[in-house]
Formats: C-alpha cells, sequence, structure tokens
C-alpha cells in the first residue's frame, strides 16, 4: 500500500517499522493508532491514512508555471489541438474545441511519456500572453516517439510562433522530441536532452534572442543533442544555431544566410556536418569554432577544430595529423587539413609542398572570410598561372589569385567570366615569396611580400543553385613546379 504522494505530518510520523507502517505524536513520541482504507483518485488507486490524532496534508509547492494541473505520467496517446484564433485554454484540447495557447498544451503534457503526446498546430499566428515561458521538461522511454510540435497543414508558412520555445528532455533518443512544419519570428532554445527539428523556417521578425554577434535562431546550453534537418535562416539572424558547454548540432540540408556565420560552436560543443550544406552560409563562412569546440563530418571525420588551418609540411604528409598533435600559435590552436590531390607526383618532400606543373590539391574548410597567406617559389621560371583559389564554389564561380611570369592578379570569377579586380606587374624569380589575400565584407586587399599591391570591393556570393561545393583549392598551371613552404587559412571572427 502507498500514501498520497502529497502527505506532509504536523503532528503525526509515521514510520515503517518491520514492514508496518505506525504513528508517533511527534511531540510526545508516543505510539498513536492509525489505520488505512483503500479509495480512488481520478488518477490512480492510492491509500489513505486516517490518524487518530491531528494530521495535515499539503501538498508539495505547486508548479509556479502549469498551476498544478500538469500530470505526472501518460496513459495513452494523446492530441492536443491549438487554435490561437478560435482557441480557448479553457477548452477540452480536441480537433472540434481547441485551446488557444502552445502554453497550455505544454502544461496539459504530462512529465514522463510513455505514449505520444501530439501538438497540433491549426494555421494563424501565435503570440505569447505571458511573461514567464517555461520549458516543457519531460522524461520519455527510448525510442518511443514522445512529444510532437507540428503545424496541421505541414506548410510552414501557416504557422507563424513569434514567441520563444524552451525545450528539454530529461532522457530519450533523439527522435522522441520533434518541433516542425512552423515559422519562428524569435528563438528555440534547447535546455537538455535530444530534439529534432524539421522543416521550420527561422524568419526572425521579432526579437530573437541575442548572442555576441546579434540575434540567433537556435540556441542550445549544456549536453543536448540536436538535429536540424530541412529547415531555413534567414538574414535577420547574425547567427543560425549556437551551440556551447558540450551540446553537439547535427545539420542536414539547411538553406538561407545569416550575416555572420551559419553555425556557431563554443566551450566543447561539436557539429556534425551531414547531407546537402551546399546552399547555407553566412557571410564570414558556413561555421565558426573554437574555445575547445570542434567540427566534423556524419562519418567521425574531424573537419577542424577552429577557423584557422595551417600546414608547414613538417610532418611529411598530406594527411591530418591526430588532434592532440595540434600546433598552437598566437592563442590560436592549428589544424593541419587533408590534402587531396589529382596527381600520384604531388609529394610533401623537405618540407615543402612539391606541386608539378598540371596538379592540383584541396582541402574544404569553407572559409569565405579572412586571410589566405602562402609561402612559395616556383623551381622554375613560370609560363603560364599559377592559381590559388581561396574561395572556390565551382569552375564558374570562385575567387582566385593568378601568379605568372609578368602579372599577378586577383580574379573574381562569376558566370565563369573572369574579373580581374586586381592587378601588378612583376617579372617571375623563383626566390621564396610570400602572397596574401584579406577577403571581408568590403572586398579584397592583395599583399605581396608584405605590400599591398591593390583593393577592390567586390564580395562575390554566388546564387545557391551554382553551388556546387566550397573548397579551398591550388592548381599549378606555370609550366614550373611549385614549392609550397606554408599555408595558412585565417578565418574572419
Amino acid at each position: 500500500m502507498d500514501l498520497l504522494t502529497d502527505l506532509r505530518m504536523t503532528d503525526i510520523e509515521i514510520r515503517n517499522e518491520n514492514g508496518q507502517l505506525v504513528g508517533y505524536d511527534k511531540e510526545t513520541g508516543e505510539e498513536v493508532p492509525i489505520s488505512f482504507k483503500e479509495t480512488e483518485t481520478d488518477v490512480q488507486h492510492v491509500d489513505q491514512a486516517t490518524v487518530n490524532g491531528s494530521l495535515s496534508v499539503v501538498p508539495d509547492e505547486l508548479n509556479n508555471w502549469d498551476g498544478g494541473k500538469r500530470p505526472l505520467v501518460t496513459s495513452k496517446n494523446t492530441r492536443v489541438y491549438v487554435d490561437p484564433e478560435d482557441g480557448d485554454d479553457d477548452a477540452a484540447g480536441t480537433e472540434s474545441d481547441p485551446i488557444e495557447t502552445i502554453q497550455e498544451a505544454f502544461f496539459r503534457q504530462p512529465y514522463i511519456i510513455n505514449h505520444l503526446y501530439e501538438i497540433i498546430l491549426k494555421p494563424g499566428v501565435y503570440t505569447s500572453r505571458r511573461a514567464d515561458q517555461p520549458p516543457t521538461i519531460s522524461s520519455a522511454k527510448p525510442a518511443n516517439p514522445a512529444l510532437i510540435l507540428r503545424g496541421e497543414t505541414g506548410d510552414r508558412s501557416d504557422v507563424i510562433v513569434e514567441s520563444e520555445l524552451s525545450l528539454a528532455y530529461l532522457h530519450g533518443e533523439q527522435d522522441v522530441a520533434t518541433v516542425k512544419d512552423l515559422t519562428t519570428d524569435h528563438t528555440i532554445i534547447q535546455k537538455f536532452g535530444n530534439i529534432k527539428i524539421r522543416n521550420v523556417h527561422f524568419r526572425g521578425a521579432g526579437e530573437p534572442l541575442t548572442t555576441p554577434n546579434g540575434p540567433v535562431g537556435f540556441n542550445a546550453h549544456g549536453p543536448t543533442e540536436t538535429t536540424i534537418t530541412e529547415c531555413t535562416f534567414s538574414d535577420n539572424y547574425a547567427e543560425g544555431a549556437r551551440v556551447t558547454e558540450e551540446s553537439m548540432l547535427k545539420l542536414n540540408s539547411l538553406s538561407g544566410h545569416p550575416t555572420h556565420y551559419g553555425v556557431v560552436a563554443r566551450s566543447n560543443a561539436e557539429i556534425v556536418l551531414r547531407g546537402d550544406l551546399h546552399q547555407f552560409w553566412g557571410k564570414k563562412g558556413q561555421w565558426s569554432a573554437d574555445m575547445g569546440a570542434r567540427v566534423r563530418r556524419g562519418n567521425g571525420k574531424t573537419v577542424h577544430n577552429n577557423p584557422v588551418l595551417y600546414d608547414d609540411f613538417g610532418d611529411g604528409s598530406l594527411v591530418e595529423v591526430p588532434a592532440d598533435n595540434r600546433l598552437k600559435s598566437s592563442g590560436h590552436y592549428l589544424h593541419r587539413p587533408d590534402w587531396v590531390t589529382n596527381r600520384d607526383d604531388v609529394v610533401v618532400s623537405g618540407g615543402e609542398l612539391i606541386l608539378p606543373d598540371g596538379s592540383s590539391v584541396l582541402q574544404g574548410p569553407r572559409v569565405t572570410r579572412g586571410r589566405y597567406i602562402y609561402d612559395f617559389n616556383f623551381e622554375s621560371i613560370p609560363s603560364g598561372n599559377m592559381l590559388f583559389r581561396p574561395v572556390y564554389y565551382s569552375s564558374g564561380e570562385q575567387v582566385a589569385i593568378a601568379i605568372n611570369s609578368n602579372v599577378i592578379e586577383n580574379w573574381v570569377v562569376q558566370g565563369g567570366n573572369i574579373n580581374t579586380t586586381i592587378s601588378s606587374s612583376w617579372s617571375a624569380d623563383t626566390d621564396s615569396h610570400r602572397i596574401e589575400l584579406r577577403r571581408d565584407d568590403d572586398g579584397h586587399e592583395l599583399i605581396f611580400d608584405g605590400e599591398t599591391i591593390g583593393v577592390d570591393s567586390k564580395t562575390h556570393h554566388p546564387p545557391a543553385d551554382k553551388r556546387s561545393g566550397l573548397l579551398y583549392q591550388l592548381e599549378n598551371r606555370s609550366g614550373s613546379q611549385i614549392n609550397i613552404e606554408q599555408v595558412w587559412i585565417i578565418q574572419d571572427n
């Protein structure tokens, strides 16, 4: 037999003595006779104590958010319908008698979910009328579909959520909680656990949560795991998403162009790149990760842990070294990239990358704003072009530096057409040189051996439908072997 969970004693203390419940007067210590009878509540069968003496029953402090009406555990699959125009929060919550607010639907959601709890949002604009917006905190069986918050029609433009959505799950696999088929003008915040977000337009037309860089569409802080799939982020956000403190964010089939970065990871958080992300980037880059954060692909391979890539080819290899062998310089962790080459005679020898004529190497850091620095020399006087492609979307959409026997040029290639934006004559030699391109929101600055040779105002981002990738490439068409001594790719934060 169980006591009601909300019993609190004032004068009588109940003890378990050898499997028997015995009552004692708390002041005198004398035994007090008690008896039990079974009663039924509207939630479960319990045993209620009747006491020969003074006993007061006071519930635990009521939840300040839900008025104490939120049940403990599910008993069946449930659908709650919400209609911001014709609903009423005192209604039954059925399709024909919907409630009015998302918050009321969360208030009715049990804390422990062993069945499906589905919140269906009818078309309309959802505006919060409360100052306190608690997270929906729930526990669910692993691999059990638990909470689904979705727009009724499947068209995300039909449901506009103007208020913050704050969610947390105590445990359960990642598919137990899903938010989908809606538009948010605020921020979706994840406090804890595993959640999937699908087919959401992060429009940001309201007053989203603000980070140091500006408004953010999705934010997670703590031990969370989130998958964002088939979503769009508008340029009303500085950052599409930000994760910190051991959060994991998986990205799949996204689009849109925030004004700063697509996603940001800080403080031991992790970004996982999966599926088609070619139509998703920020003006400064697709992602930024520092302060112990890392970025990896879905196969587990680390892309790099920091927006600074560096290779002096001192390890004698074209492939990356393990993360624990990273270099550190000027406060940055420097990651040696994996180089992919088109020919077997591209090798590392004597601390240099040997790039024969007609060969190329590429890397995929997705850095679109920052500094690109190359230390190199020609083995003999060139007769054609050496091409450094710091920002390479496709053959017809790129930013490149061309160096040949008599000129150094910066190219912005749009629609296959080469636009020479910076040009300087020089007489080629076989000495070591450093060339640097600085690219920001105002254009480009080209620097050769420490001296600026020109600036422009071309900041080209091609249309999404022309992007086949976002790579960094070195290509030798010079007629001479090129020796690359060092490469720096420094993302602009």
